[in-house]
């Protein structure tokens, strides 16, 4: 997931791409229209527990949360914020009608 991220990033701004894992390769991929804001497009991860909150902190710009119990998601969302090296976009929560 650590690659592709960085293979979607450098794509967005334009460059010429080539990569090789064990799940993907390509040659020379690059955007052919050109992009109409300044920045790219937010990647949100979703997950909760396990790794997926320092997995959230060190690869997304955002999370899409969706443990269980308030708990859960309070100390989730603390370990997030500690571990991110730069502000992620807070969770917004939906509220019913």
């Amino acid at each position: 997931m650590q690659e592709s991220i960085g293979v979607t990033r450098r794509v967005w701004f334009g460059q010429s791409v080539s990569h090789q894992d064990e799940h993907f390769a390509f040659t020379y991929v690059q955007l052919v229209s050109r992009q109409v804001r300044p920045a790219r497009p937010p990647i949100l991860l979703a997950g909760s527990g396990g790794r997926a909150p320092r997995r959230v902190a060190r690869l997304a710009d955002g999370w899409l949360p969706y443990p269980t119990k308030a708990q859960t998601y309070a100390e989730e969302w603390a370990l997030i914020k500690q571990i991110a090296p730069r502000q992620l976009a807070r969770p917004r929560t939906r509220r019913s009608a």
